[in-house]
């Protein structure tokens, strides 16, 4: 009902007007008032879509709570942000840390170095110099020990531990002070993402 009223309010006004000037011809006038009539509609449909996008926009974020989707995106995002802090390093109260991944260090579901892990710790004994402390911190996932595993460690704490210890031994095993060393098994409880990454 609005509408009709503004653009009947719209129309007397404009036809009030022409007749007192009568300078316009009557298609001159038709037109003006058809180009007036489009221009009030195409304002009223951008302000009723702007209108439905809001509430689109919050409808979809309703229906995204709802169904976890919301929750899962945001983990995705927290994973791939502690992951790319733990990638490119960082640092404990100045303290410069190294992250190396399980992966690069270790035989396949083991606490074994690989030769690929004695020489990247060899390369990094050159960069610890000869002074200050060095704690090495074993992490794990979530992820229940498997049967190869739990002959050895019973959980993934002594997983973790095992890792770090192994690292600690290499190095000092290469002539590191055993003085300077802090073994910790973190075990699964700070991953640098979920396990649904």
């Amino acid at each position: 009902m609005p509408v009709r009223l503004s653009l009947f309010v719209l129309l007397i006004a404009f036809a009030s007007g022409c007749a007192a000037s009568r300078q316009l011809p009557r298609e001159q006038m038709l037109r003006a008032h058809a180009q007036a009539q489009r221009d009030s509609l195409a304002l009223l449909l951008a302000d009723e879509r702007g209108r439905q996008s809001i509430l689109r926009d919050s409808l979809q974020f309703y229906d995204d709570i709802d169904s976890g989707a919301y929750e899962r995106q945001m983990r995705v995002l927290t994973d791939r942000i502690r992951a790319y802090e733990f990638q490119q390093g960082g640092s404990i109260a100045g303290t410069p840390i190294d992250t190396l991944y399980a992966d690069e260090l270790f035989e396949p579901a083991s606490a074994t170095l690989s030769s690929n892990g004695t020489a990247l710790l060899d390369r990094i004994r050159r960069d610890l110099g000869s002074t200050g402390r060095i704690r090495v911190e074993g992490h794990a996932d979530g992820s229940p020990i498997g049967p190869s595993l739990r002959a050895r460690f019973d959980s993934n704490w002594e997983l973790a531990a095992g890792r770090a210890a192994a690292v600690a031994r290499y190095l000092i095993g290469g002539g590191m002070d055993a003085d300077r060393f802090d073994v910790v098994s973190r075990g699964e409880t700070a991953p640098i993402a979920s396990n649904s990454t």
